[in-house]
């Protein structure tokens, strides 16, 4: 299982040590590099880049999280309305 998170703060650290243990791969999001320096779980891709750079997102869902890349892009909408 593959698992896109966006955003690496208290939350986004705790979601992805908990699911660590369950998943393949896990990436997480954020715009600030001190957020991801937090992030202290083994295996877990970090990426620093703004989450409403459309573009991107859509680019790295639909590259590497084809399924649940529907489900991302309805949230992404729904957080810039």
């Amino acid at each position: 299982m593959k698992i896109l998170i966006l955003g690496c703060g208290m939350q986004g650290r705790v979601v992805a040590r908990d699911l660590s243990r369950f998943a393949d791969r896990i990436s997480v999001i954020d715009i600030d590099k001190n957020n991801l320096s937090l992030l202290d779980v083994p295996g877990v891709q970090k990426l620093q880049f703004d989450i409403t750079e459309q573009k991107k997102l859509t680019n790295l869902m639909s590259d590497d999280y084809r399924s649940p890349a529907c489900k991302i892009r309805i949230l992404f909408m729904g957080m810039r309305n």
